[in-house]
């Protein structure tokens, strides 16, 4: 078996054993519907790059064929807090639903479950760690907003 088709099944292996987990896992807190990023900060799509400046990537496994190949984009977020490509398409998660960086720091989809960052997105061509600090290329928050963060009458539900 070659390097590439073992890279594939260790992925969906650990894929399938997070999706599993977090099936599983009883939330004993309440998960924010707030967004990160409202309207009120611009326009956007930023970029969504480490502190190391590498640039976050969403991993598709595409049939070429008879062959399973890899493509990788990637991931901007849009002044809804949404996950999109840089041409405004939603990036989903393993069910379809639309995924969200919500005001807590979690990436949720619109069931409001929390996703592990490794299993939605890749750095380098690995799952991204867990607890990898993001920031937005090309992002800079206004000073008037630096005081309405957390004040839940500022921004809409996602």
């Amino acid at each position: 078996m070659n390097n590439r088709r073992k890279k594939l099944i260790m992925n969906f292996t650990a894929w399938a054993g997070v999706a599993l987990v977090t099936a599983c896992s009883d939330n004993s807190f309440q998960v924010s519907t707030y967004p990160l990023i409202t309207d009120a900060v611009g326009v956007g799509p930023w970029q969504v790059i480490t502190y190391d400046d590498e640039l976050v990537m969403k991993d598709k496994v595409v049939l070429d064929g008879l062959a399973f190949k890899t493509r990788s984009e990637p991931v901007y977020i849009n002044s809804k807090s949404q996950f999109v490509y840089r041409d405004g398409r939603a990036i989903r998660d393993y069910m379809g639903n639309r995924i969200y960086w919500n005001d807590q720091g979690f990436i949720i989809n619109k069931n409001v479950q929390i996703l592990p960052e490794n299993v939605v997105f890749s750095l380098n061509g690995s799952p991204l760690p867990v607890g990898t600090p993001l920031k937005l290329r090309g992002y800079s928050q206004p000073v008037e907003l630096a005081s309405s963060i957390g004040d839940s009458n500022s921004n809409g539900a996602l």
